[in-house]
């Protein structure tokens, strides 16, 4: 039952969402609850990386190190899945849904291509010329920089996510 054309639904140009009932609403709430909650631990796992570098001995650096690179792909992963469904829950009626999802992901990568880009100008400000190395504070003041970008991401995604039920509760959308 959907409006749109056969040939439309066979490109992917969408067509239209049918109106949502009050289940339904409720799920895509709850979609943005998690993605921002785990927006907000991805930011909490990127300033603790850091501190593995503060253990005494070189075991228990590698034995923290495992822990917050296991913490860090759970949220990583967490956030990536939650922001694509949320991004496809944004969609219009009618839009052309393989051009809108290729532009989430174009924009997805500028970031990482700026992040990195960034990353890499604060670590080489804290380099040891004598060592192929870095200091601590090198990546202390990085993470704190990823964790800053992630916190107010997260905050995007809350007040994007708000503005679209409350669209939808007002049958905007």
């Amino acid at each position: 039952g959907s409006p749109c054309s056969a040939k439309e639904e066979e490109a992917g140009t969408g067509g239209g969402h049918p109106a949502k009932g009050p289940a339904e609403m409720g799920a895509i709430q709850h979609r943005w609850r998690i993605m921002v909650g785990s927006t907000v631990f991805f930011g909490a796992v990127c300033c603790a990386i850091p501190m593995a570098g503060l253990f005494p001995t070189l075991s228990g650096r590698i034995v923290a190190f495992y822990v917050v690179g296991a913490a860090f792909g759970l949220a990583f992963g967490a956030v990536y899945a939650k922001f694509q469904e949320c991004t496809w829950s944004l969609l219009p009626p009618g839009v052309d849904i393989a051009n809108a999802m290729g532009f989430a992901a174009m924009c997805k990568l500028a970031g990482v291509g700026i992040g990195n880009f960034m990353a890499g100008i604060i670590l080489d400000r804290h380099s040891n010329d004598a060592e192929e190395s870095y200091q601590l504070s090198g990546y202390f003041i990085m993470c704190q920089f990823c964790a800053v970008a992630v916190f107010i991401s997260g905050y995007l995604a809350y007040t994007v996510g708000q503005m679209a039920m409350n669209k939808e509760r007002l049958g905007r959308l």
